[in-house]
């Protein structure tokens, strides 16, 4: 009986302690008054939430719409310069390809001429051979 007092006393100290370090929920604030005229703590039919949804879903592809647009054009804008380089250098290799491929033509009259003297060749040296 004598160790009940004290224990009590012990525990009844802690579970004091404990609540004097708890705090109140701290919860977000909700502003009472609205900048769209909702009114919190109201119920709202189905069709005027979806129609707000989709008001909203538009503004947002809009402005997507908008930023890309305009992305796109400064995009475009950076990029000018560096298009008429890109342009003008891609000309002169296209002019450096074509007369390097002029450059080393074999007109067609050398194929059978080769052929004949290939025929030739052929034949002289199968006649030195057979000998």
């Amino acid at each position: 009986m004598k160790l009940k007092r004290p224990l009590l006393l012990i525990l009844l100290m802690l579970l004091l302690t404990q609540m004097s370090y708890t705090e109140p929920p701290t919860g977000s604030k909700i502003e009472e008054s609205s900048d769209y005229g909702i009114e919190l703590e109201q119920l709202y039919p189905g069709w005027m939430i979806l129609e707000i949804i989709a008001v909203a879903e538009n503004e947002i592809e809009k402005t997507a719409d908008e930023a890309y647009a305009e992305g796109y054009k400064a995009g475009l804008l950076a990029s000018a310069p560096d298009t008429a380089y890109y342009k003008k250098l891609t000309e002169m290799i296209q002019a450096e390809l074509d007369t390097e491929k002029n450059k080393h033509k074999v007109p067609w009259q050398t194929v059978p001429i080769a052929g004949v003297f290939c025929f030739f060749a052929g034949a002289l040296t199968y006649g030195l051979i057979t000998r």
